[in-house]
């Protein structure tokens, strides 16, 4: 792949000259890989599968002007960055009885920095409103991964839920340098991307349906995710608690969708990142939608309110503090063929 992006800044004053940066600068990346996959039946209950990819990472920038840029701060992009990268995950299921079925995985992953984690130069961030500058130095970032999951199902109820945890080396986030002037007019600062040491997140979802009968079923979905970073600080954007609960109702040929969305606080945020409080918000809505079968091809129309009490709310990924739409319908057709 090749990443080039420039901006140029025009003055309000004439007199003063305008500045051009290359922001992404000619950044080449390859990356070749081999991929091995194994899945092993142990007996009638169990089963193992393996994955294991090898990966050879090269990036270098070939902008002259670029080198120029990354020379201010004593840093080199010229000279090839070249990493090996190991991914691999094993997984064993075990299912007795006919619907139950457990799960647990462990798995190693490695990544690149990101094009612009290793040579942006002074992106603004509007998430936090400051100013980014890339480091061709960084470390390859490293996680393990572990999750366990467990399905039940029959005739009328499907449950599912999942833990899972993630413990990051090398972890890379921007980090305030206070020595440094921002380019954006207006930013709160400029920061570095670097590999802060270790951070981990820990987090879990449930879902379940039940089914009254062929016309009227029920659903809930929850998740939660905790993360905190090498200063046992928060870990930016970590969504709160959220629940969604659902019925489906089907009459005279129309299928009908209430639902109700609700989300905790999220109380815990990174001041680093300039994250602001999310308060909890509740939310209704409906949809209906009803299915033609037209010969060979099927036509559906859905339409709905979403937030019927016209809530005031965000979510936690939102940028500022802008509201989602308060009360709103939509209509909608798929055709399918």
């Amino acid at each position: 792949t090749i990443a080039y992006a420039e901006m140029t800044m025009y003055p309000n004053e004439s007199e003063l000259a305008s500045m051009f940066m290359l922001t992404w600068p000619d950044i080449h990346r390859s990356v070749t890989g081999l991929e091995f996959n194994q899945g092993v039946q142990l007996n009638t209950n169990f089963n193992w599968s393996n994955n294991t990819r090898v990966e050879f990472g090269n990036t270098f920038i070939s902008s002259e002007f670029g080198e120029q840029q990354l020379s201010v701060f004593n840093k080199s992009g010229k000279d090839d960055h070249e990493e090996v990268l190991l991914n691999a995950s094993t997984r064993i299921s075990y299912s007795k009885t006919p619907g139950i079925v457990s799960e647990i995985s462990i798995a190693y992953g490695e990544r690149l920095p990101s094009t612009s984690e290793q040579f942006g130069f002074y992106l603004f961030n509007r998430q936090d409103g400051f100013d980014y500058l890339g480091d061709p130095d960084l470390k390859k970032e490293s996680n393990i991964h572990l999750e366990v999951n467990q399905g039940w199902e029959t005739e009328k109820i499907k449950l599912k839920g999942s833990l899972f945890s993630y413990f990051f080396n090398n972890y890379i986030m921007g980090i305030y340098d206070p020595t440094l002037s921002n380019m954006t007019i207006g930013a709160r600062g400029v920061k570095w991307y670097e590999n802060v040491g270790r951070a981990s997140m820990f987090g879990g979802e449930f879902s379940g349906n039940y089914r009254f009968n062929n016309e009227l079923s029920l659903a809930t979905d929850v998740k939660y995710v905790y993360g905190e970073d090498f200063e046992s600080d928060p870990l930016p954007q970590m969504p709160p608690l959220k629940v969604n609960v659902s019925l489906d109702k089907a009459w005279k040929g129309f299928f009908f969708h209430p639902e109700v969305e609700w989300a905790a606080a999220q109380n815990r945020v990174n001041e680093k990142f300039n994250e602001i409080k999310t308060p909890e918000y509740f939310l209704i809505h409906l949809k209906v939608y009803k299915e033609f079968d037209l010969n060979n091809t099927k036509l559906k129309l859905t339409t709905g309110i979403e937030n019927i009490t016209n809530t005031a709310y965000r979510e936690h990924f939102d940028i500022g503090t802008l509201l989602r739409p308060g009360r709103n319908g939509f209509v909608q057709i798929q055709y399918q063929f």
